[in-house]
């Protein structure tokens, strides 16, 4: 896999960086909010809980899980995230995954940076299915999805736990033969 690779961003003034110590302080400040947990699986209490992600979601290893920073060019502040948090290179899949700070929300910035990543997906990591699982209550989750040309495929009933209790989640997937003609 070409994880070394980082993915190229269209959205002005964006870029994807690898997460890095720098990050973490903003990152944990905006995921502690209840306005932004309250839809997400996010179980943050301290900065300890996310430091040790910066070494997992850098590592190299085929089916480790990979995240990066979106920053803005100008500032340097902490946009949100996105990455693959599950990959498997036997299935040739990953499990896409993002989270943008609450400052920049209702901009297109979750569809953009969601369709940079299903394109470095498909065509820099060769996955040929890439799908998302969305908490129930996170319908601006699923429109960025349906934006990026997900489909919807189910309930997954009790899916998770969720700061302790069951969740349901709706699970979205998208094919490479989905979206071949649009990148190319």
């Amino acid at each position: 896999m070409k994880k070394e690779i980082l993915p190229e961003n269209n959205y002005l003034g964006l870029i994807f960086q690898k997460i890095e110590r720098k990050h973490l302080k903003e990152w944990f400040e905006y995921l502690i909010i209840p306005e932004f947990a309250r839809h997400t699986s996010w179980d943050v209490k301290n900065i300890g809980d996310i430091e040790r992600l910066e070494y997992w979601y850098n590592s190299f290893e085929p089916d480790s899980p990979i995240r990066f920073a979106i920053v803005d060019e100008l500032t340097n502040a902490l946009v949100g995230t996105i990455g693959f948090n599950s990959i498997s290179p036997l299935n040739k899949s990953g499990e896409v995954s993002y989270d943008i700070a609450p400052p920049y929300w209702t901009k297109g910035i979750g569809t953009n940076v969601c369709k940079s990543m299903i394109k470095w997906g498909f065509f820099e990591l060769d996955f040929v299915r890439i799908q998302a699982t969305v908490l129930d209550t996170n319908s601006a989750s699923e429109k960025v999805l349906l934006n990026c040309g997900f489909c919807y495929e189910g309930l997954l009933r009790s899916y998770r736990l969720v700061r302790g209790q069951p969740r349901d989640y709706k699970m979205y997937s998208i094919l490479r033969s989905d979206v071949k003609s649009i990148f190319i």
